[in-house]
Formats: C-alpha cells, sequence, structure tokens
C-alpha cells in the first residue's frame, strides 16, 4: 500500500475533501485494517492515536498531525487522540473503549532498550511518550486489538516485541530519503 506520503508529510493534506496525498483511489487505504466490524454493532470504530508533546515558551502541548484523523475519518473511523499514560491503569481506561490503535512517527527510540549505546545522531522521543507509548502498544497487545504501527509506531512495536533497531538507518546501504513526503511500498500480512 503507498502509504509514505499519506503518513509522514505534516500540513494540512491538501483542501477538504481531496484524496490524502500518496493513496490511490483505487486501493484500500491502510487505516481500514484498523476499523473492525463487530458482529451486530453498527456503531463507528473508536481510533485511539497516539500524539507528540512539544513544548512552547514553559507550556506544553500535545500535537498530532491532522493527516492521521482525516485519513481515519475517510476510512469511516472515530479518531481520538490519546494522552500520555503514566500506568497501566490509566491505559487500560481508554483501550477498553477504543476498537483500534494507531502508532504514529516520530523520533528515536532511547537505545537501552535493547542494550545499544546511542548512536552520536539520535534524536530521542521525550521520555514520558516513549513510555507512554510502549505501555500502549504492550496492553493493547495484551487486548488482541488491531494496532497499526507507521515509522516510529512500528519499531515501538518491534521493540514492544524484545526486537532491536538499526539506529541510523541512513547508515545502511541503498537506503534512500524518508521523510518530506517520501513515498515507498508497504506489505502488510
Amino acid at each position: 500500500l503507498p502509504v509514505g506520503g499519506l503518513l509522514e508529510r505534516g500540513g494540512s493534506g491538501g483542501r477538504e475533501g481531496a484524496p490524502m496525498p500518496g493513496l490511490r483511489v483505487d486501493e484500500p487505504s491502510p487505516f481500514e485494517i484498523l476499523l473492525p466490524v463487530r458482529a451486530g454493532s453498527m456503531r463507528t470504530p473508536l481510533i485511539g492515536i497516539n500524539c507528540k508533546l512539544l513544548r512552547d515558551e514553559g507550556d506544553f502541548y500535545y500535537k498530532l498531525d491532522r493527516n492521521y484523523v482525516s485519513a481515519f475519518e475517510a476510512a469511516g473511523g472515530a479518531p481520538t487522540i490519546l494522552p500520555f499514560f503514566a500506568a497501566d491503569d490509566e491505559a487500560r481506561t481508554y483501550l477498553e473503549r477504543l476498537d483500534g490503535l494507531l502508532l504514529t512517527g516520530g523520533g528515536d527510540m532511547n537505545s537501552a532498550r535493547w542494550k545499544e549505546p546511542l548512536h552520536p545522531k539520535a534524536h530521542l522521543l521525550v521520555t514520558e511518550k516513549e513510555e507512554s507509548d510502549l505501555r500502549t502498544a504492550r496492553l493493547a497487545l495484551e487486548r488482541d486489538m488491531p494496532v497499526l504501527g507507521i515509522c516510529l509506531g512500528m519499531q515501538e512495536l518491534n521493540v514492544t516485541f524484545g526486537g532491536t533497531l538499526h539506529q541510523h538507518i541512513y547508515d545502511l546501504p541503498g537506503i534512500g530519503p524518508h521523510s518530506d513526503g517520501a513515498e515507498h511500498r508497504v506489505e502488510l500480512t
């Protein structure tokens, strides 16, 4: 599915009602995999989306690229922005109400999680976000909830399952640009 431009580019995502950038009309939306059909339910699926934390003159704000929200709305879901969770109980309170979870893109995870030294070019996530995202992913998977990870979100799923990461993908041969609207194919299995 062509998801790179749709999921990684910031900004408005084009004019209202227009197809999302990077998504061809003749192909299903990658967001549809999170829209489970519940037997006998006519309720619109509620999808939780994690967000970033920004600091502005001492205040903190949650931030989410509106393309994520628009894509779920276009696919027939009802997206909701998730706050950071400091404890399992807090996350469970939200997850009990959700039908699916989207883990979005972002900075770099702390490589101490898989016992490697930090790469000098790493741009670490806010610690509270990293801990919250991993907690939320683990608890969602324990509930057998559909989860879609995009970029960092896929990396978080990998680490949740005990995996490791190449900390700076551009150090690997044959790797092209992966930001500013770069598109690439993704195979969902």
